[in-house]
């Protein structure tokens, strides 16, 4: 059986219009194992299940989870999962689970996967090609695979097989930049949005954050677990490191005035953890934001198998936590990572089983958050696109992006604000309408240094010349990924987001809701090395947070006897059509921003000159 849409270029390269394979290819003989997951379709599509309303949705999983059917109908049908496990012990390819028993690996019917360990020639037996080594446009020496991928014919079980999972970098090498059929943009000099460049930007401590978005609780109140997603490091330090990970985290509490005893931090005992400065300075953000938001959230951190974060989500929704810790599992989880592969086509196997993982987080009753990304409108990739990541563009997952929030005094000293400041301080009526819309609170004219003044996008780009670093992380993703349909609630909500690229395509939009990521307000958290603090931001700042919200709203609603949230995209648009000032409005974007414990409204921004466009149909 041939997988459709599953040659090399589809696996990472959806929109590389330009890219070709290499051409000067050798066979690889010896040298790599690599770990593959065969992910089975469901036994029944829970679709219906999803789209219904929300109250719909939480009875039909409370009825399926007291009666204990849940997975047999949503996970893979026993019988044709069997079927595959005896294909492969026919050809030979042993499973992880033959491999090491101990392996941290996610490998059931319930999550329709099997991992197997491939090397050169069991991957060409298993896939039918073979695996490759040449230099492709960019000169890069890559791995890769001629033609499309197949399992053998002797497979019974090979029409049950819809996705595939590569936990390996060996294949990351193939979006490939060129310039493509962009089109030139011209820009002026100087910053390139609104409410960035402040000579006063402010250092908030994670808990002055929440506060400045009058989350509903304080923060002394016991909430539910929350878990992070932190691929190949969790609580890893370095070996001369002078003392242990909790230890640091309660000086780091200390610093930043947290009272009282800290959190549990857990780690996945299956996840592999090896110190590495660049992903300890992911991890120690995600930590410190919600240490400092929400101090008494139990933490766990989800290292998965090999620095992929799809592993790392497989492992965390599917982790049962021992009762012994005396936690609950986590009901909201939190990732500022991308997958190995990040633009896989549509309809490929590889997206596929990239976006099950979020259906199967929705059907656990579990909030996914997720950031964006800090690589703008083109992520970063120079194709002459608008790109996004669309192997974790789910309908089913919060994509949150990011906002730069000016507090008076960063306000008052950014030379991209010195109009609206002018007419704000002498109360012209229609700036302070705008503001109020945008969250302010206080007479501007009255206001302190450390009041709410205004939310822009976060866009830190500056174009000095011909210099403007677009290859840095300075701006939030965003746009609108085009390789799927827009889902159901931002249809209702009146929307149709359409790419600015040549076909003005249609699609999902992305992000669902934002929070300050920089520009004029930084995050105080801990060094990578846990050691010490540093002002941090991005996009990774604001997926935590959000991450704390949630599990904050969570904590009130079992505090009345509801569920917790679960899947609650519908329910946030929703709110800004019957609550319009639960958002901000901020700068003319429009996406859900946290406002007072609640969210923004929706703009689709892109980082840089290529804006999507937005066409807004009244509001049903």
């Amino acid at each position: 059986m041939q997988f459709a849409n599953s040659t090399f270029l589809e696996y990472d390269s959806y929109q590389s219009s330009t890219a070709t394979l290499p051409t000067d290819g050798m066979p690889v003989t010896s040298g790599l194992t690599f770990n593959v997951g065969l992910v089975l379709d469901r036994a029944n599509d829970p679709t219906a299940l999803l789209n219904s309303d929300w109250g719909s949705r939480q009875q039909q999983l409370q009825a399926l989870g007291d009666s204990g059917t849940l997975w047999s109908t949503y996970g893979a049908d026993p019988t044709k999962y069997a079927q595959v496990l005896s294909d492969l012990n026919g050809v030979g390819i042993p499973t992880v689970d033959q491999v090491d028993p101990n392996n941290g690996y996610v490998s059931s019917a319930e999550s329709r996967t099997i991992w197997v360990q491939l090397d050169a020639a069991s991957f060409q037996t298993l896939f039918g090609t073979q695996l490759l080594t040449g230099t492709n446009q960019s000169g890069q020496t890559v791995k890769y695979w001629n033609g499309s991928l197949s399992l053998p014919d002797t497979f019974l079980g090979a029409g049950d097989v819809k996705g595939l999972l590569f936990d390996t970098g060996l294949f990351s090498a193939s979006v490939l930049p060129d310039p493509g059929d962009g089109i030139a943009v011209p820009l002026s000099q100087g910053p390139q949005s609104q409410g960035n460049s402040s000579t006063d930007r402010a250092r908030l401590t994670p808990a002055q954050m929440a506060q400045a978005y009058n989350f509903p609780l304080a923060g002394g109140e016991q909430t539910g677990t929350i878990g992070l997603l932190e691929p190949g490091i969790g609580s890893a330090l370095p070996s001369t490191t002078p003392a242990d990970f909790e230890t640091l985290l309660d000086v780091y509490r200390q610093a930043v005035d947290i009272a009282g005893p800290g959190t549990v931090v857990t780690d996945d005992p299956g996840g592999i953890q090896v110190w590495d400065s660049t992903r300890g300075g992911e991890r120690s953000l995600d930590v410190g934001v919600v240490a400092g938001a929400d101090p008494q959230s139990p933490m766990v951190l989800y290292a998965g198998t090999g620095g992929n974060a799809m592993t790392a989500w497989q492992q965390a929704i599917w982790d049962k936590l021992d009762p012994s810790l005396g936690i609950a599992n986590p009901q909201v989880l939190s990732s500022s990572w991308s997958g190995v592969a990040i633009m896989p086509a549509p309809g490929s196997p590889f997206q596929w089983a990239d976006q099950q993982l979020f259906i199967d987080a929705a059907l656990s009753n579990i909030t996914s958050v997720n950031a964006t990304g800090d690589g703008g409108s083109g992520v970063k990739i120079g194709n002459g696109q608008a790109n996004t990541e669309t192997n974790e563009s789910s309908p089913y997952d919060l994509l949150v992006g990011g906002t730069s929030l000016s507090l008076t005094s960063s306000a008052t000293t950014d030379g991209t604000l010195t109009t609206l400041m002018s007419h704000a301080m002498s109360g012209d009526p229609r700036t302070i309408w705008h503001l109020v819309a945008g969250g302010l609170r206080t007479v501007p004219s009255t206001a302190l240094p450390s009041d709410w003044m205004l939310e822009t996008v976060w866009n830190q780009y500056d174009l000095n010349g011909s210099s403007i670093g677009y290859f840095t992380n300075l701006t939030g993703a965003g746009g609108v990924d085009t390789s799927q349909s827009t889902p159901s609630y931002q249809v209702d909500f009146g929307l149709t987001p359409t790419s600015v690229d040549s076909g003005a395509s249609i699609g999902r939009g992305l992000p669902d809701v934002s929070a300050n990521a920089g520009g004029n307000a930084f995050y105080l958290t801990p060094q990578p090395d846990m050691t010490g603090t540093r002002g941090s931001g991005g996009t990774s700042a604001a997926a935590p947070l959000w991450a704390t919200l949630v599990a904050q709203i969570n904590a009130v609603f079992q505090n009345q006897g509801l569920p917790s949230l679960g899947y609650m995209n519908d329910l946030l648009y929703m709110a800004d059509v019957i609550h319009p000032a639960s958002f901000n409005d901020h700068a003319g974007q429009q996406h859900l921003v946290l406002r007072a414990g609640r969210p923004h409204r929706r703009r689709w921004h892109a980082g840089h000159a290529d804006r999507p466009r937005l066409q807004r149909r009244p509001r049903v």
